[in-house]
């Protein structure tokens, strides 16, 4: 960060990741179920499991199946 703000700037940024790092109303734990029934992330991990799936059945995988 040093070489593109000034030594306030950094001071200033470093000072907000502390603040919002000790923000404990900010920080949420993240499960496998809700991972799977949350509607926020429900469409990233049903993405990531098509893309994966995808990968495994166009490849030399399906071949050895």
């Amino acid at each position: 960060m040093g070489k593109i703000y000034t030594a306030d700037q950094v001071k200033q940024r470093i000072d907000d990741i502390n603040v919002n790092s000790n923000d404990e109303g900010g920080s949420k734990n993240i499960t496998i179920m809700k991972t799977l029934t949350d509607p926020r992330y429900k469409k990233a991990t049903l993405i990531g499991i098509s893309l994966s799936a995808m990968q495994q059945f166009s490849g030399i995988n399906l071949v050895l199946f």
